[in-house]
């Protein structure tokens, strides 16, 4: 079956674990059930895909994650340099030394 997504090229896009991510008119944008979905209006610096949720740093570098059209922000504050994706979880560092992990819906300290 063919979708059409966008009335224009995308100036950018990417296919990883069957999830395409694009670029059309500056907005990163995702493709959920034949449509297209805006991620965000800015092109985040860091993004991860793993099976078929994408994770990225908004542009305060929060995280934020989207699974099926549904786009979470897993932090409440921003400023993380970084943040890595170990199959469901996201470890990501705090801001006082600490690594912090989230996992369905939760977040808790990680030793």
């Amino acid at each position: 079956e063919v979708v059409t997504l966008t009335d224009t090229m995308p100036s950018m896009f990417r296919v990883s674990d069957s999830t395409l991510v694009f670029v059309e008119r500056g907005a990163w944008r995702t493709e959920v059930g034949g449509s297209s979905l805006t991620l965000s209006e800015h092109i985040p610096e860091h993004w991860e895909v793993r099976g078929g949720t994408i994770t990225w740093l908004d542009l305060d570098r929060g995280i934020r994650r989207s699974t099926g059209g549904r786009v979470v922000r897993l932090t409440k504050d921003g400023a993380y340099p970084w943040f890595e994706v170990h199959g469901q979880a996201v470890l990501f560092p705090g801001h006082r030394g600490e690594r912090f992990i989230w996992q369905d819906g939760r977040t808790d300290v990680f030793y």
